[in-house]
C-alpha cells in the first residue's frame, strides 16, 4: 500500500555542512537544454546563413539552405534562432538528447520520497524522437538513506492519455543511496530493435520498502508526465500533492 506523506528533505548546497537530514553539494550532469521537449533546438536557425529565400512573413524559412525547419527564427535567412519548431528534425543529427522535466541544479532543494513499499514504482513520461532511437544512459537522484538497494528499471509505451501502456523490457540495477551524488544507469540492455515511438515512459520500481528513493525537485510539479503505482494502476503523480518532478532524466542516442 503505497503511503506518500513521509519525505526526507534535504537542502543540497555548495560548501555547506549538515542541514536536518541531508546537505552536500550536488554536481548535476550536463544537458543539452533545460526543456526536455526541445533541448537541441536553438542552434538550427544557424543554417539559414546558406540561402535568402526567408521573407519578412516567416512562412517559407524553412527552404533556406540546409537548415530545414528553420521556425520562426528564420525569418530572414540569417535564422538567428530555430525556436522550439525546428528542434526535433534537428535532434536526430545528434550524437545524444537528454529528456528531463526537473529543473534541480547545484544548490537547489530536494525531497526524497518515503512511503514506497515493495513492488510500488515511479515512472517519467517522455517525449521520443523523429528517428529510430534508443536509451542510452538514466541519471537518477536516489537517497534518503546511504544503503545499497535492487531496483527493477523499465522501459514502457504511453497510450493515448500520456500514461504507462505496457512493459516492453526490464534489467535489474542495484543503487547505492546518495544525497550528494546522482546515479549513472546504463540503459542499453532496456533498448528495442528499430524503436521510435513519439513517447515512452522510464519505471523504476522498488523490490523492498522504504528508502533509498527517489527524489523530486522544489521547483513545481509538470503535469501528466510524472507517474506512480501501487498494485496495478499507475496514477498522476500532482495527484497525490507532490510538490515537485521526479529527478530522473534520460539521454537518447539517434540510430
Amino acid at each position: 500500500m503505497l503511503t506518500l506523506m513521509a519525505q526526507v528533505v534535504g537542502r543540497l548546497a555548495r560548501g555547506a555542512g549538515l542541514l536536518g537530514v541531508a546537505v552536500a553539494m550536488l554536481v548535476a550532469c550536463s544537458d543539452s537544454g533545460s526543456d526536455g521537449t526541445t533541448g537541441a533546438g536553438g542552434s538550427a536557425g544557424s543554417a539559414g546563413t546558406a540561402g535568402s529565400a526567408g521573407s519578412s512573413s516567416g512562412g517559407d524559412a524553412g527552404q533556406a539552405g540546409s537548415g530545414g525547419t528553420a521556425g520562426s527564427g528564420g525569418a530572414s535567412g540569417s535564422g538567428g534562432a530555430a525556436g522550439s519548431t525546428g528542434g526535433t528534425g534537428d535532434e536526430c543529427s545528434q550524437t545524444s538528447v537528454v529528456r528531463k522535466y526537473d529543473d534541480f541544479d547545484d544548490g537547489g532543494e530536494v525531497g526524497f520520497q518515503g512511503g514506497f513499499a515493495a513492488n510500488d514504482c515511479w515512472a517519467v513520461v517522455y517525449d521520443g524522437l523523429d528517428c529510430p532511437y534508443m536509451l542510452d544512459k538514466i541519471t537518477v537522484l536516489i537517497g534518503g538513506e546511504a544503503t545499497s538497494r535492487e531496483f527493477s528499471v523499465q522501459l514502457w509505451d504511453v497510450d493515448a492519455d500520456g500514461a504507462p501502456k505496457s512493459e516492453l523490457q526490464t534489467a535489474s540495477f542495484t543503487v547505492t543511496g546518495a544525497n550528494d551524488a546522482l546515479n549513472e544507469l546504463d540503459a542499453t540492455p532496456l533498448n528495442v530493435a528499430g524503436f521510435q515511438e513519439a513517447k515512452f515512459a522510464v519505471a523504476v520500481c522498488h523490490l523492498e520498502s522504504g528508502l533509498p528513493s527517489i527524489a523530486r525537485d522544489s521547483g513545481g510539479i509538470t503535469a501528466g508526465v510524472n507517474w506512480i503505482r501501487s498494485g496495478s494502476t499507475w496514477e498522476k503523480a500532482e495527484d497525490f500533492m507532490l510538490p515537485g518532478d521526479w529527478i530522473m532524466r534520460t539521454t537518447l542516442r539517434p540510430k
